[in-house]
């Protein structure tokens, strides 16, 4: 029997009209539950129709780094499950393929476009006339991890500033005084109050005076962690605070490789709370990104945007989490 659009509209509680529209991706202002619900019916009910394909682009800075996989993991599937795929290009640390990554997406008519940038970029410039341009085109971008005011686009991140400050402040608790810290980028003019700041309010807090020789600047890998670890421990701190916890990973494979106890002998804090740091051998104190909540927020902010193109501009600052474990203890007796 064949199956018409007035059974399909009745099935799923709509006009007619608003039945045809859906199904031949003609402009219609509803929402996009109600576009979902409507092309579920249609599917079950074994209509055929010329189905548009709906992608949202989204630009890493690192592919490798753990913590974008699992930010992929979770934007992919929310995606999905509000019917848009998901294409993922890598800035590789390359500013000038970030920038035509964003091009390439633009280009390539994706619905909307969320984007991790890379932290050491110091000049927003070319960056904001692009996405100027693109959001004149009424794609809708989001900004990840970051919130630039100057962009101009809509964003999700988490209060690094307070992070830092928490994970400092449990170390402090614990008696220690000579805390390392190990950064992925430097204190970037751009960016809002970040970890560095966090930590240096901590100590500020606790009367210990920065001591800008325990703090590397380094990147946001293992290999920096790993080789940043000896250098700390020349200097004798007693803990760790590393800025995410692929440069956590690095320090305790270090220490681990040169027998030095964990937390008994030094302390390490990382940052971002990836699936594997809870199955180590000493499962690591971190603090805990709510990746789930960027992923659906950020997905949220890309359908509202779509439904009404000129809408005020949203910043949402989603908070952290202290994750207590086995890699931070009181502070050696000296």
């Amino acid at each position: 029997m064949k199956i018409r659009l007035k059974d399909i509209a009745e099935a799923a509680g709509v006009s007619s009209t608003t039945c045809s529209l859906i199904l031949n991706n003609k402009p219609i202002n509803v929402s996009e539950e109600t576009k979902n619900k409507v092309i579920q019916v249609a599917q079950e009910m074994g209509y055929t129709y010329k189905q548009k394909i709906r992608n949202f682009g989204l630009i890493v800075p690192d592919l490798g780094n753990l913590y974008y996989t699992e930010v992929i993991k979770n934007v992919s599937h929310t995606a999905q499950r509000c019917g848009y795929n998901l294409v993922i290009l890598d800035s590789n640390f390359n500013l000038k393929q970030e920038v035509r990554n964003l091009q390439q997406l633009s280009q390539s008519k994706v619905d909307g476009i969320l984007i991790a940038l890379i932290s050491e970029r110091t000049d927003i410039f070319p960056l904001s006339t692009l996405v100027r341009k693109i959001s004149n085109n009424r794609i809708p971008i989001v900004l990840l991890d970051y919130s630039i005011n100057t962009l101009g686009c809509h964003s999700v991140s988490i209060d690094d500033y307070y992070g830092g400050y928490m994970a400092t402040k449990h170390l402090i608790s614990l008696g220690h005084r000579k805390i390392g810290c190990i950064c992925g980028n430097a204190e970037n003019p751009l960016l809002p109050p970040n970890r560095v700041a966090g930590f240096k309010a901590a100590l500020s807090e606790a009367m210990i005076p920065y001591n800008e020789n325990l703090v590397i600047n380094g990147h946001f890998t293992v290999e920096c962690g790993y080789h940043s670890a000896p250098v700390l421990l020349k200097k004798g701190v007693t803990a760790i605070f590393a800025h995410n916890d692929m440069i956590a990973l690095g320090v305790y494979h270090y220490l681990r490789e040169h027998h030095i106890r964990i937390p008994e002998d030094i302390s390490l804090v990382g940052f971002d709370d990836i699936p594997i740091v809870s199955s180590m051998e000493l499962p690591l104190t971190t603090v805990a990104q709510p990746i789930q909540a960027i992923a659906e927020r950020s997905i949220e902010i890309l359908q509202d945007s779509i439904q009404n193109p000129t809408a005020d501009r949203i910043a949402i600052t989603l908070q952290p989490e202290l994750v207590i474990r086995s890699t931070t203890g009181p502070v050696r007796s000296l």
